[in-house]
């Protein structure tokens, strides 16, 4: 009997026990079961894009030295005005070492006027020229005309009658030499055949010897005078008109093709001589232009800030005032200074790439300055770069107005509002499918515990929240991991 009651006992124990347990195993299930789902309801969803810029002038004016004609690597500087100076228009920012420069002017101004010189000389020769051409021209074709006319003579007759006279005037001196040698021996004989001489007859023996010494001299004389003439001035003389009439003709072929060709080539070469004295007067004004340009002036008003603004950066500043302060030298053509207008201000930045959806012209929110934080200042975002400036970044103008204290080169952060809803529906991304991006869905909760997929419109997306423009209402359940596969029921 004891042993039964203690048996009975112990089965309503362990049923009790079986009983309080049942319904907290349950209970776990429903809890877990709403963990793995979310209930939507309506509440403020805002979309924000945070920044960092910086301020900069609307208005920023370089200083560069644009060299034309001067080719150097370098130009000393003699002296620069200090960074942060205001300055006028007109102002002297930087002088640089001019001797070089000046000396080269001064070379290429007498190089100038010595070339002036000579193109006057040659223009005058050519002026000349223009006229002699033509008479040299007529009169190598009148001495031409002559000069043949006179050899085709000369061949024709005179050579012949030359040649003619100079053998009869032979045959003349030996019958002279004949004629006072007969003469002499017929007055031998007959003042032989008499027993005496005379003196008037010696007289007459000794004249008519020297007449046939002198026929005799002058008969030699006419032989060699014959021989030469035959054999030497004649061909000589044949020689000298063929001469007289090549070089009637090459002084023709001159006057009718060289001189023209060299008075054309004057003409060239005064051209050219014109052509490069411009060239080099051009050269000489740039060159002086280029010497005022080494005596720099501020364009415009404004404060000078040394280096180029580049991104939001100064480039080469801390270079430019070591250089300015060393007198040192600058390669031509860089910017050396910016002349900053303190007011309007705007601010630049950079927007990352997956941000760019978020970055619309027309966005408005607040600036804070780094150095005064309690200055806000209401921005407007106005342009957004086509290209990026470096991978996936894209640069951005805001417009701002102008706390006080705040100059170009000073840090902010910004903060733009971009969308703004008071009663808005939002899940987290892992309750939506996006496979298909044309037909977005989640899985809702039934009334009978079951999921059905609902297509969704999407709206607005905040880091992990994304807004529910359609297809859902406050009160609906959705799974909250889309993609986990339904739980077997109990």
């Amino acid at each position: 009997m004891k042993r039964s009651v203690l048996t009975a006992l112990l089965v309503l124990c362990c049923a009790a026990a079986f009983a309080d347990q049942a319904p907290e195993k349950k209970d776990d299930k429903a809890d877990k079961a709403d963990k793995d789902l979310r209930t939507l309801k309506a509440e403020p969803f805002k979309v924000t894009l945070k920044l960092d810029g910086i301020y900069e002038s609307q208005s920023m004016t370089p200083v560069r030295v644009d060299l034309d004609e001067w080719k150097t690597q370098s130009i000393k500087v003699v002296d620069g005005t200090a960074q942060g100076t205001h300055v006028k228009t007109g102002d002297v920012l930087i002088r640089f070492e001019t001797d070089v420069i000046d000396r080269m002017i001064d070379g290429m101004e007498q190089g100038q006027a010595l070339a002036q010189v000579n193109i006057n000389a040659l223009a005058e020769e050519v002026a000349i020229m223009d006229q002699t051409v033509p008479l040299d021209l007529e009169m190598a074709k009148r001495n031409h005309e002559r000069t043949t006319a006179d050899y085709d003579q000369y061949v024709k007759t005179e050579r012949e009658q030359w040649i003619d006279r100079t053998k009869q005037s032979l045959r003349l001196a030996e019958q002279r030499f004949e004629y006072v040698s007969e003469e002499l021996r017929q007055l031998e004989k007959m003042y032989t055949d008499d027993d005496l001489t005379e003196e008037t007859e010696e007289i007459v023996l000794t004249r008519q010897r020297n007449a046939v010494q002198d026929a005799k001299f002058a008969l030699d004389r006419k032989r060699y005078e014959t021989e030469k003439t035959l054999e030497t001035f004649v061909p000589r003389r044949d020689e000298d008109w063929k001469r007289f009439v090549r070089d009637a003709e090459l002084n023709l072929e001159r006057a009718q093709k060289q001189n023209p060709l060299t008075l054309a080539q004057k003409k060239q070469t005064l051209a050219k001589m014109r052509f490069d004295y411009d060239q080099t007067t051009s050269s000489l004004q740039r060159l002086k232009s280029d010497r005022q340009k080494l005596i720099v002036k501020a364009p415009v008003d404004g404060v000078v800030y040394y280096g180029r603004y580049e991104q939001g950066q100064w480039k080469e500043a801390a270079t430019i005032d070591n250089v300015i302060h060393k007198e040192g030298g600058f390669r031509p053509g860089a910017t050396l200074m910016t002349i900053v207008q303190p007011q309007p201000l705007r601010i630049t930045c950079t927007v990352a790439e997956k941000q760019l959806y978020k970055a619309k012209p027309g966005v408005t929110g607040w600036a804070i300055p780094t150095g005064f934080p309690d200055r806000p200042a209401k921005v407007k975002l106005e342009t957004v770069a086509a290209l990026p400036i470096e991978s996936g970044q894209y640069d951005t103008v805001l417009s701002v107005t102008n706390p006080e204290g705040v100059h170009a080169g000073m840090t902010c952060n910004i903060r733009l509002n971009i969308y703004s809803q008071d009663n808005a529906l939002t899940l987290p991304s892992s309750a939506i499918n996006t496979d298909d991006p044309t037909r977005p869905f989640v899985k809702l909760v039934d009334a009978d515990g079951g999921r059905i997929e609902r297509p969704v419109k999407l709206g607005w997306r905040d880091g992990d929240r994304i807004e529910i423009v359609d297809g859902l209402k406050a009160g609906d359940k959705v799974q909250l991991d889309v993609h986990k596969r339904e739980a077997d029921k109990d």
